[in-house]
C-alpha cells in the first residue's frame, strides 16, 4: 500500500530517484537497487522505499534512526548552517546542495526541531540534518561524508 506512515493518506507524486546496478561480495550480479520517493499531501513530506529483486520496504519517513541523533540545533546554528550552505552553492556545486536543502527545510513545520546525526561505519561516516515530528524523523540531508582512516 502507499500510505503515509504517519497519517495514512494516500501518496502521491512517485517518482523513481535512483537505480543502482547490484553485485554480490563474490562479484556476481544480483538484483538492481531501486530507490523511490512519494509526497503526502497531508503532512507535507517526502517518503522514501527501497526494492531490490523481491524485496519491498516499507514508505519510510526517514532512513535516519533515533539512536543515531547527536543534538537539536539552535536558531543560531540554523542560520550559521544556512549561511554555509549558501555559500558552498556560489562554489562549483556538483551535488546541488542548494536545492537539496531547500527541498529538505521546507518540510519542516514551525513546530518541528531539527536535529544532527551521524551515520557509520569502519569505512566512512555520514554527517547530517533531520527533521523530529513528535516520535517521527522526516526526511534527511548529507552534509559530509568523511572516509575513516585509521
Amino acid at each position: 500500500m502507499n500510505n503515509c506512515k504517519i497519517c495514512n493518506s494516500e501518496l502521491t507524486k512517485t517518482e523513481q530517484i535512483f537505480r543502482a546496478r547490484m553485485k554480490s561480495v563474490d562479484g556476481n550480479p544480483v538484483a538492481d537497487r531501486v530507490k523511490y520517493k512519494a509526497w503526502c499531501a497531508h503532512c507535507h513530506i517526502y517518503l522514501g522505499k527501497t526494492i531490490q529483486g523481491r524485496e519491498e520496504s516499507e514508505w519510510e519517513t526517514s532512513h535516519v534512526q533515533h539512536n543515531e541523533l547527536i543534538h537539536e540545533l539552535s536558531a543560531n546554528e540554523l542560520i550559521e548552517l544556512q549561511l554555509e550552505i549558501e555559500q558552498a552553492a556560489k562554489q562549483d556545486d556538483i551535488f546541488d546542495t542548494e536545492e537539496r536543502w531547500n527541498e529538505f527545510i521546507s518540510m519542516k513545520k514551525e513546530t518541528d526541531k531539527l536535529y544532527s546525526y551521524i551515520q557509520g561505519d569502519s569505512s566512512s561516516q555520514i554527517k547530517g540534518y533531520v527533521i523530529k515530528r513528535d516520535a517521527f524523523l522526516i526526511s534527511f540531508f548529507v552534509h559530509e561524508i568523511e572516509d575513516n582512516v585509521a
